[in-house]
């Protein structure tokens, strides 16, 4: 009961707090709003501070007054309300950029957020198992969203193809690193997690060094490898980036390979310790 009643008292508090700040936030809307109204005899810059304001509320005053989950209705007000804005300037200004700013805003927030969001809410029994690749999905998809909203607004001949064909590959080292920490299984290793990140880290160095050739190859229809023109000896504009991939490849190597030796090291000093035992 106690507890019930603390509980119950910090609710009111927040709800509280949060309908001050959303009161002290409607002064500058009826502040505006009387302004608009006075100088344009019109509202039209007036919705661009509202749409403003409810993404400050939505930092402010969702957080107070949201009862349970609050990180997933601040997160949801918020991009919701910032999508708002976006539209009421684009509306405002003119232009058709709405698309090409919103899609890879909401590209940013997927990275960062999709994982905790897809891991808070509910699920049906065949997808509560796959949270991971729902967020892959989810990212995949607002990523290849970039690229065609960037490709509507562009006339560079050759776009759609380079632009595709890079961000598949790309895309498709992502996959690979997550098909390798999620469902490779190693059972051969004592400790699987250092086996993975070894594998990945070595791929990852690879990876560096492969992607740009790619990508070179892609835009330019020639095959130069990256490593061309190695020369510790020398540091100078010809010589400097093939230095230093090279030197990333040997970190990502020797850190890999250090991983993936200690999982199976550790795997072997636990079986001799318990043939011991026997």
């Amino acid at each position: 009961m106690v507890l019930e009643r603390h509980a119950k008292n910090q609710r009111r508090k927040s709800v509280t707090i949060g309908t001050v700040v959303a009161g002290i936030l409607m002064i500058p809307v009826i502040v505006c709003l009387i302004c608009n109204l006075a100088v344009g005899h019109a509202l039209d810059w007036f919705f661009i501070v509202l749409a403003s304001l409810l993404v400050t509320a939505s930092l402010t005053v969702v957080p107070f007054i949201a009862i349970e989950k609050k990180f997933l209705w601040t997160l949801g007000t918020f991009t919701a309300s910032l999508v708002l804005l976006l539209g009421v300037i684009n509306v405002y200004v003119g232009g058709n950029w709405f698309f090409l700013a919103t899609v890879p805003v909401l590209l940013g927030l997927s990275v960062i957020f999709a994982p905790y969001v897809i891991a808070n809410i509910p699920l049906t029994d065949k997808l509560s198992d796959k949270k991971g690749i729902l967020v892959m999905l989810w990212d995949t998809f607002w990523l290849y969203g970039v690229i065609v909203v960037c490709g509507l607004q562009t006339t560079y001949p050759g776009y759609w193809k380079m632009a595709l064909v890079i961000t598949t590959f790309c895309a498709l080292f992502a996959w690979i690193v997550f098909g390798i920490v999620r469902y490779a299984k190693m059972s051969f290793a004592r400790h699987p997690q250092l086996m993975k990140a070894g594998i990945v880290t070595i791929l990852s160095g690879i990876s560096v060094i492969l992607i740009k050739d790619i990508v070179d190859f892609i835009l330019y229809g020639y095959y130069r490898c990256s490593l061309t023109g190695l020369n510790w000896g020398v540091w100078n504009e010809s010589t400097i980036n093939a230095n230093v991939y090279m030197i990333i490849l040997i970190v990502c190597v020797m850190v890999g390979g250090m991983l993936m030796t200690l999982g199976m090291c550790l795997k072997k000093r636990d079986g001799d310790e318990i043939n011991v035992e026997k």
